[in-house]
């Protein structure tokens, strides 16, 4: 009969929780997203990460939470102390684990509630942005204009919100390293 231990065991769930934590975020911070800026037109680049970002927000909200409750405490002698989520909130964790957690748990809940839908909106006014249907010779056409200050005011909070949360992606992976 095999042993079940490992299956009962929060261990192996707090490992491949946080590997996944820290693999999306390299991942998806410093290989997809920018192979994806440089290799894509701006339109579907746009498309493909108000799509995305979603659920990688997602992801980076929900796995902090599974890595409290899974947190496998410390071994001694007597047996396993400071197990899940009382581990977690134990005096002797409190900068080395709890802070950690909350600090990637809420920089990714502001991505995912605040900063995502702020920037999609921004993209979403900068595609409509200065567009101007002109009709020649019985055709469509239509004309952006680059120059408008508004165009300018949503490059500006674009740009800012971009690097607002790679900035908050790159103390996720500090904190988790």
């Amino acid at each position: 009969m095999p042993d079940l231990a490992s299956l009962t065991s929060p261990g192996p769930y707090h490992i491949l929780s946080y590997g996944t934590l820290l693999g999306t975020e390299v991942f998806q911070s410093f290989i997809a997203g920018v192979q994806a800026y440089r290799v894509l037109p701006r339109p579907q680049f746009a498309t493909l990460q108000s799509a995305l970002f979603p659920i990688y927000f997602s992801m980076q909200t929900a796995l902090p939470v599974v890595l409290a409750l899974t947190y496998p405490g410390e071994r001694s002698a007597t047996g396993t102390t400071n197990l899940g989520p009382l581990g977690v909130l134990a005096d002797s964790n409190r900068f080395g684990v709890l802070l950690p957690l909350l600090t990637i748990f809420a920089t990714s809940a502001a991505n995912l509630a605040i900063v995502g839908p702020a920037t999609t909106n921004c993209m979403r006014e900068r595609k409509h942005q200065g567009k101007n249907v002109v009709r020649l010779r019985g055709r469509l056409l239509t004309c952006i204009s680059r120059n408008s200050g508004r165009e300018k005011e949503l490059r500006s909070c674009t740009t800012f919100q971009r690097d607002d949360s790679f900035e908050q992606a790159l103390r996720e992976v500090a904190w988790g390293v």
